[in-house]
């Protein structure tokens, strides 16, 4: 059903290959030598584990669209 609304989507983990996605669909050059690595976050601190499950409880249809996206880059 996604497919049928969007004509690409991305997710952040795979920028380049997202970016080369969505260029792609709208028929547009994409430079992978041009997308910066900047402000880059240290991912070494998880967050209280009830808090993440809470947040995912909330939010299970963007978590369901999130890994349906995620799946087709992995």
């Amino acid at each position: 059903m996604l497919e049928e609304h969007c004509l690409a989507v991305g997710v952040t983990e795979h920028l380049s290959a997202s970016l080369a996605k969505i260029a792609a669909a709208l028929d547009r050059p994409f430079d992978p030598a041009c997308l910066p690595h900047l402000n880059k976050t240290d991912r070494g601190i998880d967050e209280p584990l009830h808090l993440k499950s809470d947040f995912m409880a909330r939010n299970a249809l963007e978590y369901a669209v999130y890994n349906y996206v995620l799946a087709q880059y992995c």
